[in-house]
């Protein structure tokens, strides 16, 4: 998955195709067991005047979108999904995943696992719910500052990127958590910042293997401001 913010369609070409690569061979996770990513993917993309979401269930590498030319601040998210519940596989479970309230509009991608039923139990809620969802759930209810609430429910990583709409000032933002707990994988689970000539990114760890460099690794797991890096 990555996450962009910046004024270049180039740069987000650029950063898809990579996605598309990596999904198809990914070529860290297939020490892991995780050769592909191919249960589907999700587009969120916000721009002053455009605001696009899109989720299928073929592989990204299947089914490359002709993107619409953005103009001005683009803040996109996209994610290619290798499903740990094979049973919803769906476009009502691709990632991102969104929810609103009075305030703003979230839509979120998650890498890992974190423990749905706990989640449900605590927000009293049921239904069916992919454990990302539940995890959106919370942070619709409880604010965003209540993302490190969820490092208790994690069963392997919080690996995050939100796209924030504030409604009062339709400004978007794009946040990241880069939180884990299987050391023996950071390779794998380490995620990366990039500052490109127009925009900004932050890619899980395959991506940077596959055609764009200047890449750091993150150093810290709060929540961070993508604008905010250097």
């Amino acid at each position: 998955m990555f996450g962009y913010v910046g004024y270049s369609n180039e740069e987000l070409d650029e950063l898809y195709s990579a996605l598309i690569e990596a999904s198809r061979k990914d070529k860290i996770g297939e020490k892991y067991g995780y050769s592909s990513h191919d249960d589907g993917f999700g587009i969120a993309v916000y721009t002053e005047d455009n605001l696009f979401h899109f989720r299928s269930t073929k592989p990204i590498y299947k089914e490359k979108l002709n993107l619409p030319e953005f103009n001005g601040k683009i803040y996109a998210i996209f994610h290619a999904l290798n499903a740990h519940d094979k049973d919803l596989i769906s476009p009502i479970f691709e990632h991102p995943f969104i929810a609103s309230n009075g305030n703003q509009v979230m839509y979120m991608a998650h890498n890992g696992v974190v423990d749905k039923q706990q989640l449900m139990e605590n927000l009293g809620i049921k239904g069916v719910y992919n454990d990302t969802e539940a995890a959106l759930e919370y942070l619709n209810k409880n604010g965003l500052n209540s993302i490190s609430d969820l490092e208790d429910y994690t069963k392997s990583s919080l690996n995050v990127i939100i796209l924030n709409l504030d409604k009062k000032s339709r400004s978007g933002t794009i946040y990241f958590k880069n939180f884990y707990h299987y050391k023996s994988k950071s390779d794998y689970l380490d995620m990366y910042t990039a500052v490109l000539p127009h925009g900004k990114a932050v890619v899980s760890s395959t991506l940077t293997l596959y055609g764009i460099d200047r890449y750091a690794r993150v150093n810290t797991q709060s929540m961070t401001n993508l604008e905010e890096i250097h």
